[in-house]
């Protein structure tokens, strides 16, 4: 095991990120959870996918991403549409408001990723993505059945 402390490094990230998504999310008068949705249906558009695809990108539950959804249609930042040939599912498009706020998100992203990539090389960046991907990937399947896209659909709970 390393002598470096990387739980702690990535809590301390971790925190300083959420603290950041909720004041910009405070602007909208929404949840960080509800603006990764727009970012994700924004660089998205165009792009068929429903609720259900959702639940797996976020590691939800279904219920979770339900109430996510209804509260940014609410708010006036959500279009749902029924999909043709299937009642169950709908088409999520944004509205004006959501696209304007996507626009706002999309360049702060952009100036935090300057901060965070500021004195670290293309190859030491790749090599932080990698090992980062490896330890998400190492906790979902740690985490099997907690969330609803990793639950194993033969398992017989």
């Amino acid at each position: 095991m390393n002598d470096e402390n990387i739980l702690g490094y990535i809590r301390q990230i971790s925190s300083y990120m959420d603290y950041h998504c909720r004041m910009l999310s405070d602007r909208g008068e929404l949840t960080p959870a509800q603006c990764f949705c727009i970012m994700y249906i924004y660089e998205n558009r165009g792009v068929d996918f429903c609720s259900t695809d959702l639940c797996d990108i976020l590691g939800t539950s279904r219920a979770s991403v339900s109430l996510l959804l209804k509260g940014l249609k609410k708010k006036g930042y959500l279009q749902m549409n029924s999909v043709e040939g299937d009642d169950r599912k709908k088409r999520l498009s944004l509205t004006p408001k959501a696209t304007d706020f996507a626009v706002f998100l999309k360049e702060d992203a952009r100036s935090i990723e300057e901060v965070i990539y500021r004195g670290i090389s293309a190859e030491d960046i790749l090599t932080i993505s990698s090992g980062l991907k490896t330890i998400l990937s190492n906790l979902k399947q740690h985490q099997k059945g907690g969330m609803c896209c990793d639950k194993d659909p033969h398992s017989p709970n």
